[in-house]
Parts: C-alpha cells; sequence; structure tokens
C-alpha cells in the first residue's frame, strides 16, 4: 500500500519510536549487555600515515591502547575497557580481549593509541613521557564497524614535533660525536595528556622540564633528533643543550612555532671555537604523509529496512560526500544517489544502510516498506 508519495526524516520518527518501545518492552531490566564472545567478531587494522624516517608500520608484537566506544563519541560510554592490541604484522591487529557485537550492540567505534599504556581507558587522557622518547602515535577520530562492516581501518598519524640538528664539523678537529642532545626553557614540557580522538596536547605548569636523550650521533654522518611537545618560542624562550666531545653547548632557539607531527631541521656550524646555529634556515618537514587529511569521517548512522519489495531503492542523504554500504543478505553494494538493488522475489526481505557524513535523509516512497528502525541514525 502506498501510504505517502515522499516521505522525509521527520516522518520516520514515528516508526523508531514505535520500534524503539518494542525494544523497551522487550528488556524491562534495562539495557542488555553484550556476552563476551557473543555475536560478529570484529577488529582493526592501522595504516601508519607517514613521510618520516621513524615509525612507518608496526613491528610484529608490538601493542597499543585501543578504546572501544559504544557510540561516537571520545567522551561517551566504553563499550569493553581495558583493551591491548597486539600487532601481528601488515597492519593486523588481534585484540585482548576479542570484541563481539550483535543485534543488542550493533556498531562499536574504535580509537587507538601508541605504544600501551597499562590500565588506560580514557579516550581524553593519553600520558605522553618525554622522558621514554617514544614516536606517540594516535588515531583522531573514530573508526566505525557494523554487523556489515566488521573491520575498522585506523589511521595512525603522530602526535609529537621532532627536533632535528645537522652539525656541519667541516672546520672542526674532534671526532664530533653527539653523547645528548636536549631543549630546555619556559617553552619546553616534559610530560602532558594526549587526546587521542584529537591529536591535542594539554600541558600544565608541573609539565614543564628539560627534554633530553642520551644517543652516539656522528655528525658527519646524520642528524641527532629530538621528541617534544609542540611549542613556540615566539613569546617564551627555550635553548639547546648538547654533549659534543665530552664538551657541553648550550645554544639559544631560534623562533619558532611547532606543529604536531612536523620535524624541524635546525642546522649548526661546530668549529673549535664553539657551536652556533643558522637561524636564517629551518625545515619544516611533515611527518605525516602528503594530503593526508587527520579528519576522519563523522557522521556514522545505519537505518534497517523490512520491505516486502524485489527492488529497493536507495534513501536520499543529505550531507557532502555522503559514502556508505547497502546489505541485504548475500547482496551488498555501495551507496550512490539514485542506486536501487535487486533483491529475492518473495517474502519479506531485511536491507541495511549504513552512511558516513550524511545529515538527514528523505525517502520517495513508503511503498512496499513495512518497516523502518532508525534507532541507530
Amino acid at each position: 500500500m502506498k501510504l505517502l508519495n515522499k516521505a522525509s526524516i521527520y516522518t520516520l520518527a514515528l516508526f523508531a519510536s514505535i520500534a524503539i518501545s518494542s525494544c523497551k518492552d522487550n528488556n524491562e531490566g534495562g539495557e542488555p549487555s553484550v556476552p563476551d564472545n557473543d555475536g560478529t567478531k570484529v577488529s582493526i587494522i592501522t595504516e601508519v600515515i607517514t613521510n618520516s624516517p621513524v615509525i612507518t608500520d608496526f613491528a610484529k608484537d608490538q601493542t597499543m591502547n585501543v578504546f572501544v566506544k559504544k557510540t561516537a563519541s571520545a567522551i561517551g560510554d566504553n563499550f569493553k575497557e581495558n583493551v591491548k592490541g597486539t600487532a601481528l604484522g601488515g597492519g593486523e591487529w588481534e585484540l585482548s580481549p576479542e570484541i563481539y557485537i550483535n543485534q543488542t550492540q550493533r556498531n562499536v567505534f574504535f580509537y587507538a593509541a601508541y605504544p600501551y599504556v597499562e590500565g588506560l581507558n580514557d579516550v581524553t587522557a593519553y600520558p605522553v613521557d618525554l622522558s621514554k622518547q617514544n614516536d606517540v602515535l594516535y588515531s583522531g577520530d573514530y573508526a566505525a564497524v557494523s554487523l556489515q562492516t566488521t573491520k575498522a581501518r585506523v589511521r595512525m598519524k603522530h602526535a609529537l614535533s621532532m627536533v632535528s640538528a645537522v652539525i656541519d664539523a667541516s672546520s672542526y678537529n674532534g671526532s664530533g660525536t653527539v653523547t645528548s642532545m636536549g631543549v630546555s626553557g619556559s617553552a619546553v614540557y616534559l610530560t602532558g595528556k594526549l587526546n587521542v580522538s584529537t591529536g591535542k596536547i594539554t600541558v600544565a605548569d608541573s609539565d614543564k622540564g628539560i627534554v633530553t636523550a642520551s644517543m652516539s650521533q656522528d655528525v658527519k654522518s646524520g642528524s641527532a633528533n629530538l621528541w617534544v611537545i609542540p611549542f613556540s618560542t615566539k613569546t617564551s624562550d627555550a635553548a639547546f643543550n648538547f654533549t659534543i666531545d665530552g664538551k657541553n653547548y648550550v645554544i639559544d632557539m631560534p623562533e619558532i612555532e611547532m606543529k604536531t607531527g612536523y620535524q624541524y631541521v635546525f642546522h649548526f656550524i661546530l668549529t673549535p671555537n664553539g657551536l652556533v646555529v643558522r637561524p636564517d634556515v629551518i625545515d619544516e618537514i611533515s611527518l605525516n604523509a602528503e594530503g593526508d587529511n587527520s579528519d576522519t569521517a563523522e557522521g556514522y548512522g545505519s537505518i534497517k529496512f523490512i520491505t516486502s519489495a524485489s527492488s529497493f531503492s536507495f534513501p536520499i542523504f543529505t550531507g557532502d560526500n555522503v559514502f556508505g554500504n547497502v546489505v541485504s543478505g548475500d547482496k551488498s553494494a555501495n551507496y550512490s544517489l539514485g542506486g536501487t538493488m535487486e533483491l529475492s522475489a518473495s517474502g519479506s526481505k531485511t536491507v541495511t544502510v549504513e552512511t558516513w557524513s550524511s545529515t538527514g535523509f528523505e525517502l520517495q516512497s513508503l511503498e512496499d516498506i513495512e518497516s523502518i528502525d532508525i534507532s541507530n541514525y
């Protein structure tokens, strides 16, 4: 029976309220939990977005924190806590505990941060400690899975800045071995808290300190490198601290404003008379891949239709660059504006439409639509 020629999302709210009411009637004891191994197993795969000479992929058995959320929000409820990801190689990960979803919880949303910190479940407060000089990687916005899309691609990005020193020692008579490199000053922080969903690191006065690293770097064969929390010397001071061939050097840092995920290469000249920095030559290099946009797709939602039709016309979604999947039984297709899918000839069929980046939708017809569930849209 044809109910309307054109139905908007507002009309569909009635269907949603009926579906939600029905669910509540069947679960008077509150929201049921998903048993640990009941339903469809979901997983993640990582891609390190990098141009840098540091971490370009995860080696087997490296570990990271995986945050699993019930909703598409970094501050939403955890679906599972204390989840550790262990690299299997090739971007594949083993999650412990394993994550399963079913009709009770049809979607979960993943965030991730490397390296692993024991007992951490707060996406907004990953601890950064530069005394360890780790290359900290973070996921940015969530990667979602559903009953139809069971593997999420998590794109890992560099959270820190790298300070590099290239030292010209052509007029220097010693061996030119850097055994210590550091930065200090009122602009410099040793610790902080990383929001894994945004990449922003918050710091307090108590986080200030000298960032230093021991090494054995021949200035003739490469640069000395140091991870730092991005800072600016436009209104605060900072200085380099080097130990070269047993002698200590303190050099004021030129004016710089650092950004997350960038390498800053400073050029020095070492002579028997001392060490100087060239303030006119500072190379800024992105550690993340060219063209990488840290903003991942938002606006995830799924709609479930029960229909007796033999052909299904895709809803018309509003929003910029909407994409997604349409699934019914063993049939599937990518969402396209004006698209259709042929269904089995008879009987009621379930069609699930999941999209990203949509802001609303409308249907051209409700003919042969038996029910619509928008509780996950």
